[in-house]
């Protein structure tokens, strides 16, 4: 019988429990890219749900919703960009935070409103294409005259 050596010893380790991170399910699960345009179909694009300025972000006059699927649409058939428009009130507080289109370039900022280009969008020969000119939720600060953008 063999005998016993008590200078072994044994432990017993168990790894620590992950971090309680967010989960998605797949692409279509918005916050995975937050604010990043797409292309949704042949002649429609929508924003994957994210914030600005810590205030929920409206497409259209409806909120953006964490399934994409949910989420308001801007039909498009003809080439621009789509940005993000935050108002601030005569305190400097945010009011709200929307996704506008245009035509041309994005507007200037005003003493009231922060623009930021979120996408360009072309459309040659009917074949819709989008180029997101930044992914993530933005966060912007007011100081006088001068915006900050950043992201969360």
């Amino acid at each position: 019988m063999p005998e016993r050596d008590d200078r072994l010893e044994t432990y017993h380790w168990e790894a620590p429990e992950p971090p309680d991170l967010p989960r998605f399910s797949g692409a279509s699960a918005g916050s995975a890219w937050p604010l990043k345009a797409v292309r949704y179909d042949s002649g429609t694009v929508k924003v994957h749900y994210g914030t600005a300025a810590g205030e929920d972000v409206s497409m259209g006059g409806s909120y953006l919703t964490p399934n994409l699927d949910d989420s308001p649409g801007m039909s498009v058939g003809s080439s621009g960009r789509l940005y993000l428009d935050v108002e601030f009130n005569s305190s400097d507080e945010v009011v709200s935070a929307s996704i506008k289109w245009t035509s041309g370039s994005t507007p200037a900022s005003t003493s009231t409103h922060a623009y930021r280009t979120l996408a360009t969008v072309s459309v040659v020969s009917g074949t819709l294409t989008v180029a997101p000119a930044l992914s993530g939720s933005q966060e912007v600060v007011k100081c006088g005259e001068t915006y900050t953008w950043g992201t969360v």
